[in-house]
């Protein structure tokens, strides 16, 4: 590791995973990563840092080498168990001027995340993806701690997650520009008619596999500076849904209804016609049956 970081001493971007692969920007090296190696990531001015799977490196091991980088603004980490609530409140203690965190598949929960964000207002894009114990509480944290400067939020498959804490997030975070909720089981039009009403700056927003209904689906006509949609296995996607909503969504350019059995069946038995998705400004259109697993 040392003598890669030697060949590379003004690197500001890293991506370290679980099988000893380091990318560097586009270029790939495999090596054998140890604690020793983590340590020597102190030597370089890395503003993002990604980590992935390294459970060979102890909680105290990782906060040090967080901890370790000065000009740090972006970090994601995924599926590393090193990564308790102890270890990210000491992390962000010191990085206070974070723009960008990534957990993904963390064991993190609202106890460890709510006093992190409270260090963090500055945050900008915030993922927890496939993090089970972020619930309502998390959501109410996020709000409050990151809802003036936050733009981009994605908490795919958290299925601890309700409809109070979408409101939350809603009526708090206003000026969200991407929302990524696929999965989030707990979602129901009561949380959907929130972000409808009160996200008007969204231009990305991902809702598949949520339960949403075809008449909350017509809550979409007050987003209308969205740009992508994905919508796929959304049971309440049918003709009616679509055909009321697009014409009002303007800047639409990206629609993936995936895996909406009711929709594809009327398209397949020639119920309605494809005319009633292919819009002018819709330049990106996925239909069709895909796995759900």
């Amino acid at each position: 590791m040392k003598g890669l970081l030697n060949a590379y001493p003004n690197l500001t971007w890293l991506r370290l995973h679980s099988r000893a692969r380091v990318e560097l920007g586009l270029a790939r090296r495999t090596l054998g990563l140890t604690d020793r190696g983590c340590r020597a990531l102190g030597a370089l001015p890395l503003e993002y840092l990604a980590m992935q799977g390294m459970e060979s490196i102890s909680e105290n091991e990782l906060v040090r080498t967080v901890i370790g980088l000065p000009a740090l603004i972006g970090l994601e980490i995924t599926s590393c168990s090193s990564l308790t609530d102890v270890a990210l409140v000491k992390i962000t203690k010191v990085h206070r001027s974070l723009d960008s965190l990534q957990l993904i598949y963390s064991e993190i929960s609202s106890s460890g995340l709510e006093p992190a964000l409270r260090r963090s207002e500055k945050l900008k894009t915030l993922t927890l993806n496939n993090c089970k114990k972020i619930n309502d509480k998390a959501m109410n944290a996020i709000g409050s701690h990151c809802g003036m400067c936050l733009r981009s939020l994605s908490i795919a498959r958290c299925t601890s997650i309700g409809d109070q804490g979408i409101v939350s997030v809603s009526t708090t975070c206003r000026f969200l520009q991407h929302l990524n909720c696929s999965g989030v089981v707990g979602m129901t039009d009561a949380g959907f008619k929130a972000i409808c009403c009160e996200l008007s700056s969204l231009t990305d927003l991902n809702i598949s596999r949520c339960k949403i209904t075809e008449d909350g689906l017509l809550m979409l006509a007050d987003l209308p500076r969205l740009v992508m949609l994905d919508a796929s296995g959304c049971k309440g996607v049918s003709s009616k849904s679509i055909s009321g909503v697009l014409p009002k969504l303007l800047e639409l350019e990206a629609l993936s209804v995936s895996s909406c059995e009711k929709f594809n069946d009327e398209v397949h038995n020639m119920r309605i016609s494809f005319t009633v998705v292919v819009t002018p400004h819709v330049v990106c259109l996925m239909l069709g049956y895909v796995s759900t697993i």
